[in-house]
């Protein structure tokens, strides 16, 4: 499966065919209780479950046939250096949960100043009513630069890329080296570049996250984060997930595995769409600057090149008028539904009501432009 492209994986990881069910998809079973043929496979069960090795659940919250493949696609998709994966049941709770294992009172933890918003009111409201000491770096500037911000009781940097909302493109494998060298957990947050673009365990990364209910699901209709790790960091995340309860029922579990099968599809539809787009906001008299990380212009262009393997949909707009005028124009998009959530399968456009740090000066919107046709730019035309 490791030497197949990433469109026939995307199609056939996780699939473990067996002859006693007799279908191509895993069943959706669920089961709280889970029987026993004696008290020794009982137990066996559960030393597999305390050694964090692969096999029969002891309990319904260890997941079932759709949980197993889903791990085993997500795995696959992520490389050869993916020890483990859990599904959770939101996004937030895979990017904030998995966090408790590497943090404490008196640590101190690095995030990038570009992580997503609530990730960030989890650091800022969360972690530092624990006694954590949470310091916000710059997501441009070079792994010296962040090594230097470095503590001997620095144990977390988490990052994004590219970045939410502005879109930068960090330098992660010199960030994953210098976390290395001082000791530190290296987490980023992968929703916006999926697999397909960027495996950060190949570069180092000690764990990666996606917001499951994004790309990966694809069809606005379940929430759900996953954990993807390396092997020195899978046992503590397993344990502090399994811990605190947290598990993805198998119903959102199934259809975030059918999502995986289309999701290459739809991710090179988008950023189609998003090109063209792009494209015609360039001419556009109210557009002051677009950021995306493709066009030869952007600041992180030629980071795009030597660390991702193409672009998504991700787009910014900074806009001289205000955001009422943003508001009138996006109306004349009679398809655009008004919502605060990105990369489903129609296209949507998110709340003006940002949650990131920036100038209240400024004024960004992002639009996912998921589904659109040639007329797109019709149809987004505001001239007055």
């Amino acid at each position: 499966m490791k030497d197949l492209d990433a469109a026939t994986q995307l199609v056939h990881a996780g699939r473990d065919w067996d002859p006693e069910w007799g279908c191509v998809n895993p069943p959706v079973v669920r089961a709280s209780t889970v029987l026993h043929t004696s008290c020794e496979d009982m137990m066996d069960r559960v030393h597999d479950e305390m050694a964090c090795r692969d096999g029969k659940p002891c309990y319904g919250s260890y997941g079932g046939p759709a949980h197993k493949a889903f791990y085993s696609a997500m795995k696959t998709l992520e490389g050869p250096n993916a020890a483990g994966a859990w599904a959770f049941s939101t996004g937030l709770a895979a990017t904030t949960t998995p966090l408790f294992a590497f943090v404490r009172a008196g640590c101190h933890a690095l995030f990038s100043d570009s992580i997503y918003g609530p990730t960030r009111e989890f650091a800022e409201q969360i972690l530092r009513t624990m006694g954590v000491d949470v310091e916000f770096f710059d997501p441009a500037a070079s792994p010296e630069a962040i090594e230097a911000m470095m503590r001997p009781e620095t144990t977390l940097l988490m990052m994004e890329n590219p970045g939410s909302h502005s879109f930068e493109m960090s330098d992660v494998p010199g960030i994953a080296a210098a976390c290395r060298r001082n000791g530190v957990t290296s987490v980023i947050d992968n929703t916006w570049a999926t697999p397909l673009y960027f495996k950060p365990l190949d570069h180092g990364v000690d764990m990666v996250v996606h917001a499951a209910t994004k790309y990966i699901a694809g069809h606005s209709d379940l929430l759900m984060g996953v954990v993807v790790c390396n092997e020195r960091v899978w046992p503590a995340v397993y344990r502090t997930a399994v811990r605190l309860g947290q598990a993805a029922s198998p119903d959102d579990v199934y259809l975030a595995y059918r999502g995986l099968h289309t999701m290459g599809v739809r991710v090179a539809h988008a950023a189609k769409s998003a090109e063209r787009i792009v494209h015609w906001l360039l001419e556009r008299p109210e557009v002051e600057t677009v950021r995306w990380p493709a066009l030869e212009s952007d600041p992180s262009q030629r980071d795009l090149e030597a660390r991702l393997h193409g672009c998504d949909e991700s787009l910014r707009r900074r806009l001289q008028a205000r955001v009422r005028r943003q508001a009138r124009a996006l109306r004349r998009c009679a398809e655009a539904l008004w919502a605060r959530i990105l990369m489903g399968r129609i296209r949507v456009a998110p709340h003006p009501e940002l949650r990131n740090k920036v100038s209240t000066r400024e004024y960004f919107f992002k639009n996912g432009a998921h589904c659109g046709g040639p007329g797109i730019t019709r149809r987004l035309d505001c001239r007055p």
